[in-house]
């Protein structure tokens, strides 16, 4: 894909658009590739592909009107007050929905920031931990469409967005490889542990 991520990005099972409320268990609020639960909610979005599908997400930002513009720049506004709270299922409901109506840099590389920091607190830790471990995984496949969405989509990732890239990336591969929570170190895993109480 000629970007700064080594892995390519592999084949996986669906990932679907959000579109539950955020409840008390954020871990519900995506349809994450473990569900393929759909909520009458979902018909009103005009994208309900697969989030790792470019070549959808780039038919979907050729349909984009002025209507579709301003709907998803408002829940791209949600999603990043819900972000700067810490509300990370609403983040990525909000990202999710955003990219619905008009894929943007920004909503993908949200969602895969929302997708890592997702609760997935439960009873059993090592549950949570497994759950964890393949948001992870998603989210390194997010990011590497993020990436080659603004490459084929003529909308270049700005240097700060492709250094977020770079160093989220290689710190999700890093612990992926050795998922030994008393040793994380990089930031994006630490701080995605401590919000799941993983320790």
């Amino acid at each position: 894909m000629g970007c700064h991520v080594i892995l390519l990005l592999s084949a996986c099972t669906s990932t679907k658009l959000p579109t539950q409320s955020a409840q008390n268990n954020d871990q519900k609020v995506t349809q994450s590739s473990s569900s393929g639960e759909k909520t009458s909610n979902s018909k009103s979005l005009p994208y309900q592909g697969n989030l790792l599908d470019v070549d959808g997400l780039l038919s979907q930002l050729k349909k984009t009107d002025a209507n579709l513009e301003l709907q998803s720049k408002r829940l791209l506004k949600v999603a990043l007050d819900a972000q700067a709270n810490n509300d990370w299922g609403a983040a990525a409901k909000g990202f999710g929905e955003s990219i619905a109506f008009m894929p943007t840099n920004e909503a993908l590389l949200g969602y895969a920031m929302s997708r890592s920091m997702t609760n997935v607190h439960t009873v059993d830790p090592k549950e949570s931990l497994s759950t964890k471990l393949r948001n992870f995984q998603e989210a390194i496949k997010i990011y590497q469409v993020a990436i080659e969405f603004s490459q084929r989509a003529n909308k270049p990732l700005s240097n700060e967005q492709r250094q977020l890239v770079k160093t989220n990336v290689a710190c999700l591969e890093s612990f992926l490889q050795s998922p030994d929570p008393k040793a994380a170190t990089c930031k994006l895993v630490a701080d995605a542990l401590k919000a799941s109480k993983i320790n």
